[in-house]
């Protein structure tokens, strides 16, 4: 019994609260049950795949769900399962099992895709399948996916409503079973009505409104509960013929609960539960892959036990059932899973091989709702080490679940060598799956220090950086002195995959008459928006360093290509108003380490202010220190380290607190040999990549000036240039060997 989007915590035996299981209780009270079962995806079709076929979804194209054809193909995926992938119920029928699958197929078949093979292709005798299924079919009144399958022909269908879908798949199962005492039977009833929407029969939500979250969550709570009263007939049916002695029966699901966004609407939460496991459906966090698993064969499996050592998978079906039923896999049948029958039987088993995740992007085509869930592409689990990471290499996160069940803690840059040997993993596993992975950046292959070199008319100042995807997306101020000395500033932007060919910089801010933007402090993900905050200085020119209506501003964006028009950031609290803000300039945003939903602004006013939000709006001032421009502060396991600019260098200070900071001199890096920086070297900004496996350092990208700031031949308006210099533990710098213009 496969459950369409049951969370872990969903059945009472798994921690419900709200309701009572009963029948998937008794289940587990005459077996056993796992702690650590999952899924080989956290979404429906590619999970189906894998315990229908006993290898990695990956291998036949099926990554996410299967949809349109159209909408397939433009995600790289095939439209069905092919029918030649090995499944549990060939192998079984090949040996004289009958077999039969009545619920949800979603293994191709449906929208516009009228050539998908029916059930019987991949070896069921017998098959009612949903409106994601050819072949017979039940599909739903008023249903507009329903509606299209009823065009595609190929199979008898019947209709009913969606509180009858499970009733009529348990029928056929018992029927099925009452032909079949005496023989062999290989049977799959993976029942739909968890999936949202929910429709149960009507008023029976109405029970559960006083232990219910909200009214998604009472239809929910009202179609669990029936769902599992429909069971109980199942499990009633196969005691009732004598065959509790001789079947094997095994409940699962296939992802996590659901996450629609509009769930979240005006502080809502959706239906269904994690048990407190971290993500939902459509994320590689546990609770989106984590599911419940119960096996019962009465006399043979343990009743009663809960295992919470061994780590079995959805892959893993094929060659333990197969084991059982005394079938020998054909040599070209090779599983990805391993054979847990001692496992059932009550005796933990240690896995042989890591269990690995491939979701999200583009090539998902769907995301959770709530953005924290939005995991990493990738995906290992290795005994009690979980990392997840970006083809990449990008955003590791390295959980030890052993010690943190709800992925809270991220270890990636504490343990850089274990992180880079799960990747290696990850990316060997992505070789043999045919996905695409980023190669490493080699900094030893960058030419020069200098990204991008000032000249007479241009000035290239204040970098920021932000690493997603593979790519660095490279953020600064671009001067332009035009014809008649006039200076413009802009935002501007470029990109690279290796730091060394960098992008034609682009404008993302006007040529304004009254304000010069720049400065980009850092970029920042908050919800599922980019934001970046940036400075702007008055004109026209005479005033180069700014003024009492100096102000600093955010700019939102979905993909750090296309950004919104600027929004002042007042961060002195909304009671300031705008003209008795001061002069404050350099901002730079950073999430607490001990609240994550608390974020500091730094900026340069008398010193170095700050200021903290929770919404990036509402913001309330909380002191300064002593420091300089452009300023920088990142994480150094327990401490903080701010990089700023005094007059010239790069000024570095750490603190325990954000309160209480202390010096650690100024950096100069190359400056002695840089004829680029003779006038001044400032603006060091720090992108910690340490636990990043494509890249290993932490990159630090500054500017250098020629010539003084009010040297006459320029400085500030011009001959200021992009620089770039990496380290191992933020004390010792290092760069490319070779400088252009020396």
């Amino acid at each position: 019994m496969l459950i369409d989007d049951m969370g872990y915590g969903d059945p009472s035996v798994y921690g419900n609260r709200k309701v009572d299981t009963p029948n998937m209780d008794r289940l587990a009270a005459q077996g056993l049950r796992l702690t650590n079962f999952y899924v080989n995806s956290p979404i429906c079709s590619p999970s189906r795949v894998a315990f229908a076929t006993g290898q990695y979804p990956q291998r036949w194209k099926i990554h996410s769900y299967l949809n349109s054809r159209a909408k397939n193909r433009r995600r790289g995926m095939a439209d069905y399962l092919d029918p030649k992938a090995p499944t549990i119920a060939r192998l079984l029928k090949q040996h004289g099992y009958a077999t039969a699958h009545f619920g949800k197929w979603h293994m191709g078949g449906g929208r516009d895709v009228d050539d998908a093979p029916p059930p019987q292709a991949y070896g069921f005798d017998e098959s009612l399948v949903s409106f994601e299924g050819l072949g017979d079919r039940v599909l739903e009144y008023n249903d507009g996916l329903s509606n299209a399958s009823a065009k595609l022909g190929r199979g008898k269908i019947q209709w009913a409503r969606k509180h009858e879908k499970t009733r009529i798949y348990v029928d056929r199962a018992i029927d099925f079973i009452h032909r079949h005492v005496d023989k062999p039977f290989y049977l799959e009833v993976w029942p739909n009505d968890v999936h949202d929407a929910h429709k149960p029969v009507p008023g029976e939500a109405d029970k559960y409104t006083n232990v219910a979250d909200n009214a998604y969550d009472a239809k929910f709570l009202a179609v669990l509960v029936e769902m599992d009263r429909q069971l109980g007939r199942l499990f009633d049916a196969i005691d009732k013929a004598g065959l509790a002695e001789n079947t094997l029966i095994v409940l699962t699901s296939d992802n996590g609960p659901t996450d629609w966004p509009f769930y979240y609407k005006d502080g809502g939460t959706p239906p269904g539960s994690t048990g407190g496991l971290f993500g939902r459906k459509w994320s590689l966090y546990e609770g989106g892959v984590r599911e419940p698993f119960v096996a019962r064969w009465l006399g043979r499996v343990p009743a009663g036990k809960v295992d919470t050592q061994t780590i079995m998978a959805g892959i893993d079906l094929l060659p333990t059932f197969c084991h059982i039923a005394g079938v020998d896999l054909p040599d070209d049948v090779a599983p990805d899973g391993q054979n847990m029958t001692a496992a059932l039987m009550g005796q933990p088993v240690k896995r042989a091989a890591p269990i690995v995740w491939e979701f999200g992007g583009r090539r998902a085509g769907i995301k959770p709702g709530n953005p924290d869930y939005i995991s990493p592409k990738l995906s290992i689990r290795e005994g009690d080490l979980k990392l997840l990471i970006n083809p990449d290499g990008s955003d590791a996160v390295l959980i030890d679940l052993s010690a943190d069940a709800h992925e809270q803690r991220n270890l990636a840059a504490d343990r850089p060598a274990e992180v880079r040997r799960l990747y290696e993993q990850v990316r060997s596993w992505c070789d043999q799956m045919n996905i695409d992975t980023a190669e490493p950046v080699d900094l030893s292959a960058i030419p020069s220090p200098i990204i991008f070199r000032g000249d007479a008319h241009t000035a290239y100042r204040d970098p920021t950086v932000r690493y997603h995807e593979g790519v660095f997306h490279l953020f600064f101020t671009l001067v332009e002195v035009e014809s008649d000395g006039q200076a413009y500033s802009y935002l501007a932007t470029s990109r690279s995959t290796n730091l060394i060919d960098w992008s034609k910089p682009r404008k993302l801010t006007p040529r304004d008459q009254n304000l010069n933007y720049g400065s980009p402090g850092n970029i920042i993900r908050f919800g599922d928006q980019w934001v970046m905050c940036l400075q702007t200085y008055p004109r026209p020119n005479g005033e180069p360093y700014g003024n009492a209506t100096s102000r600093v501003w955010t700019m939102r964006s979905d993909d750090l290509e296309q950004w919104s028009e600027p929004e002042l950031l007042r961060v002195k609290g909304p009671e300031v108003p705008r003209g008795k803000m001061g002069r404050m300039i350099d901002p730079y945003l950073l999430r607490d380490r001990d609240d994550p939903g608390k974020w500091w602004c730094f900026y340069k006013q008398h010193g170095v202010s700050r200021s903290w939000s929770r919404d990036l709006k509402t913001w309330h001032y909380a002191g300064r220190v002593e420091g300089g421009e452009n300023v920088c502060v990142i994480r150094d396991g327990d401490e903080y380290v701010m990089f700023h600019s005094p007059p010239n260098g790069i000024g570095i200070k750490r603190s325990r607190d954000l309160e209480h900071w202390q010096d650690q001199g100024v950096l100069t890096l190359g400056q002695k040999q840089w004829p680029w920086t003779q006038g001044r070297l400032t603006a060091g900004f720090v992108l910690d990549l340490r636990g990043d496996p494509r890249v290993g350092k932490a990159l630090m990208f500054f500017h250098g000036s020629d010539y003084p700031e009010k040297d006459p031949r320029g400085g500030f308006d011009n001959f200021a240039s992009l620089g770039i210099a990496w380290s191992d533990d933020l004390k010792h710098w290092s760069w490319p060997a070779k400088s252009d213009g020396q």
